[in-house]
């Protein structure tokens, strides 16, 4: 329980959290990661953690037989148990043929990027997919695909709106916008209509997209602070679009990461899940693949089928269980094409994750307060 209180406090403060690094993501391709579908990444880290501290509290105590079967037996439960778990990926409301274009090209904040370049490589990986002859109903480009201004620059405007028509399907893609403040934004456009709706990023990163209390942390450390030029603003519509009567939820980059951004969406009728990220500015690090497992614990936990498109990669479709049904290594362009299944019904952990987790955090601070007050009396008698 402490342990999961310590990961909340962290995913939440200060401005708003880091809920980056919990214990269910390092196990995200082992039967561990769907202990996520009954009670998200909150019962999967008690359970992992419990676990481990019960072997290893038995074991101190010396190795016996007894000692030893029961250890054993605890990791048999953490393995198996979750094996009967009814995870489902056949259709509930039909299928969905998503196209997603990894443009692979320079797009991280301080690179020396030629302008329109991302774009134009988007393009290129588009086209190829239109050279296929498939057929499909959306094609999904990451976050900040389109690297130049729409709407201050009528010229760059047609030229996206004359691809979108050759298209023929509608395009969701990543681009920043402003609109008094800036915004980190996804756009739907549709063919021969026009942009039809947006969502802009609601948890945008601190110190990498904003900076809170800039006066403070600028005294701190000026020249660090003064990398980041801008703020965007934290957007107040949701990530729901409309395909017809299907609704697809959209989601930006880091807020993959964040457990209400993803609920929220599936209350609000998602019935697949598209995750628009840019990792240019991590490189080789492991970043990337950390993020690739987070998104396998998503798909899971909302019983989505989910498409992660990175600008650079790697990129994966997963299935509502979490199976890799496509892949795109990184720095490579190209493009997924994949058949989704479009799902209706909420998981067990849409309901319980939350409560669950101010339960344990709840519970927590009772016993460290009973905790101190029992020490308090003891010296005190003293």
């Amino acid at each position: 329980m402490f342990w999961v209180a310590r990961e909340w406090f962290s995913g939440n403060y200060p401005y708003g959290g880091f809920p980056w690094a919990k214990l269910v993501s390092s196990q995200a391709d082992t039967l561990v990661a769907r202990w996520v579908w009954l009670g998200g990444s909150q019962l999967a880290d008690f359970m992992i953690a419990f676990c481990v501290i019960f072997a290893i509290e038995f074991l101190r105590q010396g190795v016996t037989i007894r000692r030893t079967a029961i250890a054993l037996f605890a990791f048999v439960a953490l393995i198996l148990v979750p094996v009967t778990f009814a995870i489902s990926n056949q259709p509930e409301d039909g299928t969905m043929t998503v196209g997603a274009a990894q443009g692979s090209a320079k797009s991280g904040l301080f690179a020396n990027r030629d302008a329109g370049k991302l774009l134009a490589n988007h393009i290129l990986a588009t086209e190829a997919l239109i050279a296929t002859g498939k057929k499909f109903d959306v094609v999904v480009w990451p976050e900040n695909a389109v690297d130049l201004d729409l709407f201050g620059n009528p010229e760059n405007y047609r030229r996206l709106e004359t691809f979108i028509n050759k298209l023929g399907k509608p395009l969701i893609f990543g681009t920043v916008t402003s609109r008094d403040k800036l915004f980190n934004t996804s756009v739907l456009w549709l063919p021969n209509k026009g942009i039809a709706d947006w969502y802009d990023k609601t948890r945008p990163v601190p110190f990498a997209e904003y900076v809170p209390d800039r006066a403070f942390w600028s005294k701190i450390a000026p020249d660090l602070i003064g990398l980041l030029s801008y703020d965007f603003a934290p957007g107040k519509r949701d990530g729901i679009f409309k395909l017809g009567d299907k609704r697809t939820g959209t989601l930006i980059c880091f807020e993959i990461a964040v457990d209400q951004v993803s609920r929220q969406l599936v209350n609000g009728g998602a019935e697949v899940i598209f995750s628009q990220t840019n990792n240019s500015d991590f490189g080789k690090s492991d970043e990337a693949y950390q993020q690739l497992a987070i998104a396998r614990l998503r798909a899971i936990e909302t019983g989505r089928a989910l498409v992660n498109i990175s600008t650079v990669g790697p990129s994966a479709v997963y299935l509502p269980d979490g199976s890799a049904q496509n892949y795109l290594s990184a720095y490579q362009r190209g493009f997924m094409l994949d058949t989704v299944p479009l799902r209706t019904s909420k998981t067990p952990a849409i309901f319980i994750a939350e409560p669950l987790e101010l339960g344990f955090a709840a519970v927590a601070l009772l016993l460290s307060l009973l905790l101190m007050a029992s020490k308090t009396k003891r010296r005190l008698k003293k």
